[in-house]
């Protein structure tokens, strides 16, 4: 299967003023074999993708503006232009498996942005999304295993000195 990355982006303005910026970014999949899996995938994505750039236009729009107002109201205080980007990275794509992931940044005029990472993986012959679980023996405590080696990377990483978290990262990790 083959994909390839698509890309929304946008800048608005109100008053000749830039308030918000996006960009979209978001898979598509093509198979020869798999035609019907690939146009689910798709159809997913691209949901996915209107309804962040639904959300984006008119709810995080309207926020910007009315940021933009009271900072003219306020001189002391500088607009600083909304910025949203969905990121797409495909991270493996082989044995009829793709796996990938979505980092959201969001900066709504706070002292610095937001970034939530959500990931998908999906069996290609199916057209559908399959849990981590599946790749674990059955009854196994997956969860478990998961978490720590999410709190021994981060503990590893961190005394190495090439990781920023924030101090409680690795207990974090276990909630």
């Amino acid at each position: 299967m083959k994909t390839a990355i698509q890309t929304i982006k946008d800048e608005m303005t109100y008053r000749s003023q830039t308030v918000l910026s996006y960009t979209i970014e978001y898979p598509v999949v093509s198979s020869a074999v798999f035609q019907t899996a690939a146009a689910a995938i798709n159809r997913y994505y691209r949901a996915k993708a209107e309804l962040y750039r639904q959300r984006y236009r008119y709810s995080l729009y309207h926020q910007a503006v009315m940021e933009y107002e009271s900072t003219k109201a306020n001189p002391d205080r500088p607009f600083r232009p909304f910025e949203a980007y969905l990121g797409c990275t495909v991270t493996y794509n082989d044995n009829c498996t793709l796996s990938l992931y979505f980092d959201a940044y969001l900066f709504s005029g706070g002292a610095h942005g937001i970034t939530t990472r959500t990931s998908d993986t999906w069996d290609l012959c199916s057209g559908r999304r399959v849990s981590m679980a599946r790749f674990f023996a059955p009854g196994a405590p997956y969860k478990a295993y998961v978490t720590s080696a999410v709190q021994t990377q981060i503990r590893a990483q961190t005394e190495s000195g090439g990781g920023e978290y924030f101090e409680d990262s690795a207990q974090s990790a276990a909630r």
